[in-house]
């Protein structure tokens, strides 16, 4: 059997768990493996999709086409058998996620966060699932985050770019600029925005340990990446130590939260086809890549992109001995690390992109100027309306965030003395905002 699931289960989700609506159960409890069938992996990775079950439905439909036009009874015959060991699969519904209306509430106040709008497909801890190389980070509700040590390696390595290029620019200045720009990051460096705050590379190179933490090795050795930013330069690397009295190691400053949507974006199948499958694995007589195989398709599930107002919050939590500047340099070395070099997976093939994402206002329960004229404004003078303006007056007392509408309402409501005088015979529309000597 394909899955292995107790009986007691079995009667709740089915033979083949196509009852089970969980992505998370899905993905790593429940996975379809069949070796006889050359499309499970492509089921598996659908399964967990959000149109998961209009796509293995499509393909089962077109093995009865293809089963209705052989002619070959054993062919035939294997494909209605497949038909039938993945026909429980038709009956099953989408995966579903439960949407988290506050996924960091519990975070303290002096905590950050940085938020970013998914803007290609993506794929994070790839490598780490039951199917390999066809993985997804799920949390137990099936929502799409993404683990805080991913995180924590984006900004990291987006720090020490940016200082290695500040370096290089000092080495090998732009002879154009003046004086004082030449040992600064040059002005036409992307990365620039990312050490502004710093006086020096030695500074930069002391907050960057600070923040992210360091073992012994981190100093010492061609390997270490903290002399690679700095050129290997003994003089910045010394002034750095003793800024930091680097101890052994430190485990850093600033911690990095796993990141969650603000709501579920969906998953959706990505496909890689290689062309070469013998050459790759050494097969005789494919030594040089003749254009004679045939293409092998290779199914995977990814994060699809988000639309505005969907976006990640990246939590950024500040540790006992944070210093000052330390939580505001891991913001903007996060934020421009995900905009410049992404995360997760095949970032250099376009995966796994950000921009950075503003929340717009606030405005309460009116979505601009026009709603609330006609949904309280425009009913001031009509008593015949007063039914429904009592009940947008009760809208308005009831959300704090309403709270910007009022001076114009009240502005309204004493223009018009007639308004002003109906306004005043009901028991519903606070006085207050009717009267001249009196402020909201």
């Amino acid at each position: 059997m394909p899955i292995h699931i107790e009986n007691s289960c079995k009667q709740a989700i089915g033979e083949l768990a196509q009852n089970c609506n969980c992505r998370s159960l899905l993905k790593d409890r429940y996975v379809f493996i069949d070796e006889q069938l050359d499309e499970a992996k492509f089921i598996q990775a659908s399964r967990i999709c959000t149109a998961g079950h209009h796509i293995i439905t499509n393909l089962i439909e077109s093995w009865g086409r293809a089963a209705a036009a052989e002619r070959n009874p054993a062919k035939q015959g294997q494909i209605e058998n497949k038909i039938t060991r993945c026909s429980p699969f038709t009956n099953a519904e989408n995966p579903e996620s439960i949407v988290i209306k506050h996924p960091h509430a519990w975070l303290p106040g002096n905590a950050s966060k940085v938020r970013a709008r998914l803007i290609s497909r993506m794929m994070v801890n790839m490598g780490e699932g039951v199917m390999e190389n066809a993985n997804l980070h799920l949390n137990r509700f099936g929502i799409p985050t993404i683990p805080g040590s991913a995180i924590k390696g984006c900004a990291r390595r987006m720090a020490l770019q940016a200082l290695h290029d500040w370096v290089d620019h000092i080495n090998d200045p732009d002879e154009s600029l003046p004086a004082e720009a030449r040992l600064r990051p040059h002005p036409d460096d992307l990365c620039a925005p990312c050490c502004e705050s710093f006086t020096s590379p030695a500074d930069m190179l002391a907050a960057i340990a600070r923040v992210f933490g360091w073992v012994q090795s981190d100093w010492e050795g061609d390997a270490s990446d903290l002399r690679w930013a700095v050129h290997n330069e003994p003089e910045i690397i010394s002034a750095a130590k003793e800024q930091i009295r680097a101890a052994a190691q430190f485990a850093g400053t600033v911690a990095f939260i796993e990141a969650q949507p603000k709501s579920d974006p969906g998953i959706e199948l990505d496909v890689l086809t290689p062309h070469h499958t013998k050459y790759h694995n050494g097969e005789q007589g494919y030594d040089d890549a003749p254009d004679t195989e045939d293409p092998v398709p290779v199914y995977f599930p990814a994060v699809r992109p988000q639309s505005a107002p969907n976006h990640y919050i990246f939590p950024i939590l500040p540790l006992p001995r944070l210093k000052e500047g330390d939580l505001a340099s891991a913001e903007i070395w996060l934020l421009h690390g995900l905009e410049l070099f992404g995360i997760g997976a095949k970032t250099a093939a376009g995966y796994g992109c950000y921009e950075a994402y503003e929340p717009p206002e606030d405005l309460g329960d009116y979505e601009n100027e026009d709603t609330f004229k006609n949904r309280v404004l425009d009913r001031l003078s009509k008593s015949g309306e007063y039914p429904q303006l009592k009940k947008e007056i009760e809208i308005i007392k009831g959300n704090p965030k309403n709270a910007r509408w009022i001076p114009i309402l009240r502005e309204r409501a004493r223009a018009d003395n007639n308004t002003k005088k109906r306004l005043k015979k009901t028991d519903w529309f606070p006085k207050e905002w009717i009267s001249s000597e009196t402020t909201p």
